[in-house]
């Protein structure tokens, strides 16, 4: 819930084009919402920061299986990440009331 909270709060003074943000600008973004370096950022993935700037930069293009580490550590949506589809975060429930809730589409 936190980081959704983060992300509403950066979307809402974020000036950049979501239409022409890129593999790499979103890997950065992603970082910058979590309020990640590069260096934690990477510890928590297994990965060196200089390969988190690298694909920050647009140098290198993470393959397939770091995206879906990537999505499955931060809780990322797949396609956001890759196209730019969607919100970032996939909602989770934090309590059980908020599973059944989800489950039965219950407001």
């Amino acid at each position: 819930m936190r980081r959704l909270l983060w992300y509403y709060v950066y979307r809402e003074v974020n000036i950049l084009d979501k239409s022409m943000v890129g593999l790499n600008e979103r890997i950065k973004e992603l970082r910058t919402i979590l309020n990640l370096t590069q260096t934690e950022f990477g510890a928590r993935l297994g990965l060196a920061r200089n390969t988190i700037a690298c694909y920050e930069a647009g140098t290198r293009v993470p393959n397939d299986a770091t995206l879906k580490l990537i999505c499955r550590t931060f809780n990322v949506d797949y396609f956001w990440l890759t196209e730019g589809i969607g919100e970032p975060f996939i909602e989770m429930p934090e309590t059980t009331l908020d599973e059944i809730i989800l489950e039965y589409d219950l407001d």
